[in-house]
């Protein structure tokens, strides 16, 4: 029966076909890659392995950053656990999140935190919202995607 043959191959590998464990770890998978954007705002300094954002502060990461306005919110850009939530050198406050597969990200200078350390989120989810110091009506967030601990080019990764 041609049905029996869809189950294995020859050298009796399961067909990728019929092994609903592989689905569900393809659609974890996708859910759990980074692909939105953390916030609506524009992006003020690309990507480069050393970036410096504009301060000369080479300890400050490799990653984009966004010019945002007072309140907007930041959402987690896939699913995944929350893993530090506060204030961390030389993001300030910051979240950070492991998706698993290796891929964890950052989101540097937010404000009002909203979801904390151990939360599982999903893809949109806010985690926070921005702020502004000294009365200004212009922020700046940070944002880092980081494939097995390496920076890698989070605009890439932005599908929206």
């Amino acid at each position: 029966d041609n049905a029996d043959n869809l189950q294995s191959t020859p050298s009796g590998d399961r067909n990728i076909l019929n092994d609903t464990t592989a689905v569900g770890d393809k659609t974890n998978l996708l859910a759990s890659t980074p692909s939105l954007r953390p916030v609506q705002g524009r992006i003020f300094s690309a990507f480069t392995p050393t970036n410096k954002y504009g301060n000369g502060d080479k300890k400050m990461g490799a990653g984009i950053l966004f010019s945002v306005r007072k309140d907007t919110p930041v959402v987690a850009t896939a699913d995944g656990t929350i893993t530090f939530a506060g204030n961390k050198y030389p993001l300030g406050p910051c979240i950070i999140i492991d998706h698993g597969y290796g891929l964890m990200t950052r989101y540097g200078q937010v404000q009002n935190i909203l979801k904390h350390q151990g939360k599982r989120v999903k893809k949109g989810d806010i985690i926070a919202k921005t702020s502004t110091t000294d009365g200004n009506v212009m922020s700046a967030i940070s944002y880092e995607i980081l494939l097995h601990g390496i920076p890698v080019n989070p605009q890439k990764y932005i599908l929206n």
